[in-house]
């Protein structure tokens, strides 16, 4: 298992480890390193600073700035973080047979930042993969689990021989075009309180209803039932977390029929009620990594080892 400043790793897998948090600005994750490579994504706003050391404790400053960046850490590299803004992170570790199967020998020093538009650029799955992995990160279900290792695995898979070669990724799968997203995409978030027929989404999409569904699924990476629910249980997350609605008031706007119903379904989905819920996500957000007094020299133990 990796060492690192992490709260907790999502998925501890044979060839990948996930794991996913949230950090405020002013935290630091101490100086650590792993046998592992690791598939950095941080999330959209975020303003932060990977440092990494080489052999000699000389620091190399990468800026981080937003969720359209990515970053590839080599294994056994000493690297930090400072976070300048408020944002999550999602760490995808690939560990030694994950890199011996897919990148046969093929290996890189340091770190490397790059647009994580170029990195999708030869593979467009990698977008789809990467939001999806978020998504699911932010959910407790553990009846989750296998889809995050399957989601994480398949991205880090795409991403690694996107960057550096490896091996070839073969068969992609069809995916809806950028306008039929479009359309599609902006239509659900117009009507999120109804949950639209696939017959009707797939007119607007101008596709078979049988074709459209398997599209679908391929580009978002779930049934479109399952998606709609996805969305309108974030839209009631963020106007949750927002302060400014009372539940009554996000079960009215959301068309659930009552508030019990909604709290309901809000426990299913998020695994606590809420106003629990809502304790929980505060809590989380605290500045819990924030360490002082780092020599470049010595070395410095992870606050915690998942």
């Amino acid at each position: 298992m990796p060492s690192t400043g992490y709260r907790r790793p999502l998925i501890a897998g044979t060839e990948i480890a996930v794991y996913c948090d949230s950090y405020r600005a002013g935290t630091t994750i101490p100086r650590s390193h792993q046998p592992y490579a690791a598939l950095v994504l941080p999330g959209e706003g975020a303003n932060c600073e990977l440092v990494t050391y080489d052999e000699n404790g000389k620091p190399t400053v990468h800026r981080i700035i937003g969720g359209r960046q990515v970053a590839f850490v080599a294994p056994n590299v000493w690297h930090s973080y400072r976070w300048e803004g408020d944002s999550g992170l999602l760490v995808i570790y690939a560990r030694r047979r994950f890199l011996n199967k897919h990148l046969r020998g093929r290996m890189w020093s340091g770190a490397v930042v790059g647009e994580f538009v170029q990195v999708a650029a030869k593979d467009p799955l990698i977008w789809r993969l990467a939001s999806l992995c978020r998504e699911l990160c932010g959910e407790p279900q553990t009846s989750e689990r296998r889809l995050i290792e399957n989601s994480a695995h398949s991205l880090a898979r795409r991403a690694f021989a996107s960057n550096f070669g490896g091996e070839a990724v073969q068969g992609l799968l069809p995916i809806m075009t950028r306008e039929q997203q479009k359309v599609i995409f902006d239509y659900l978030e117009k009507h999120i309180i109804k949950v639209l027929s696939n017959s009707e989404m797939s007119r607007l999409a101008g596709l078979s209803e049988r074709y459209f569904s398997r599209l679908f699924t391929n580009t978002t990476g779930m049934p479109p039932k399952r998606y709609q629910n996805r969305c309108r249980m974030r839209r009631a997350e963020q106007m949750l977390m927002s302060g400014k609605y009372r539940v009554k008031e996000i079960a009215r706007d959301l068309g659930f029929s009552s508030v019990s119903y909604f709290d309901r379904c809000f426990h299913q989905f998020f695994g606590a009620r809420p106003g629990l819920y809502f304790k929980r996500k505060n809590a989380t957000l605290r500045p819990e990594h924030t360490t002082t007094g780092q020599g470049v020299s010595g070395q410095s133990r992870p606050l915690r080892n998942p």
